[in-house]
Formats: structure tokens, sequence, C-alpha cells
């Protein structure tokens, strides 16, 4: 399957996005869960009140909901892209898979992301996997697809 150039740089910059939207949410996850712990401690130290500290833990998760919410869309695209291109869908069904199992394939893709960005070895891929309970290679599966799919 040939595609233009144009075609190329429009599958390329989507599945960018795609990978900055899990980014995204893996960080909301972690600054939501930094922010209930100082929220907590503020509230136990008399700082805040209980419905200051509710209304503060309740956007945090409306953050981060959205940010689950934007990245679970972005599966969908990046799946469409490997329809588009005859391959096999790389991220799981968002509308079959629990939301829970989705944050846990959007953490393992950037974890590996950033494994591979940092020259780690092998071993630490399939303990990221192993960790989120995916293949170690969730991320190796979107390369290809760049690779094989879409430049092949």
């Amino acid at each position: 399957m040939s595609f233009s150039e144009q075609e190329i740089k429009e599958y390329l910059s989507d599945i960018e996005y795609s990978i900055e939207k899990m980014c995204e949410y893996v960080q909301a996850v972690c600054i939501n869960e930094v922010a209930r712990k100082g929220l907590k401690a503020m509230q136990s130290a008399g700082l805040i009140d209980p419905a200051e500290y509710r209304d503060k833990v309740e956007d945090y998760d409306r953050k981060r909901k959205m940010a689950h919410d934007a990245a679970m869309a972005e599966m969908g695209v990046l799946n469409a892209i490997c329809r588009q291109t005859e391959r096999d869908p790389v991220c799981p069904d968002t509308e079959n898979t629990l939301r829970s199992d989705c944050g846990k394939y959007m953490a393992a893709v950037v974890g590996e992301f950033f494994l591979k960005g940092t020259g780690r070895d092998e071993d630490a891929l399939k303990q990221m996997g192993a960790i989120f309970g995916t293949s170690s290679a969730a991320a190796g599966d979107i390369v290809d697809l760049i690779e094989k799919g879409i430049l092949g």
C-alpha cells in the first residue's frame, strides 16, 4: 500500500498527537495522586476545610477523566489508521474494554516509549508489560504501524 507525502505527514501527525494525549492522561493521573496526598495533609492540618478539600479533589478528578476520555478517543484514531493501512489494531477496542484496562494500556505505551527513549534494555520493557498486564510490545506495535503500515 502506498501513500502520498501528504497522507504520510497526516498519519504521522495523528500518531504523535495520540501519543501526546496518552502522555497527558498519565501526567493527569500522577498529578491527581500527588494533589490528593497534599490536600489530605492540608485538611488534616486544618489548613483547608472538608468542603474545599472535596471541591479540589473533584476538580482534579474531572481533569483526569477529561484526559482519559481524550486519550481513549485517540486510541480509536490509532485503530482507524490501522484499518486504513490494512494493519491489525494496535490499541484495545475502547467500546469493549474496561476504562481501567485502557488506562493501563496507555500507561504501558508511555512507559515503553520512555524506556526505549532512554536506552533501557529488553528486560525493563518486559517488566513494564508485567506491571501493566500488557505485552511488552504496545509501543513497538505503534512503531511497526509507522514503519511498515505507513512508510512500508
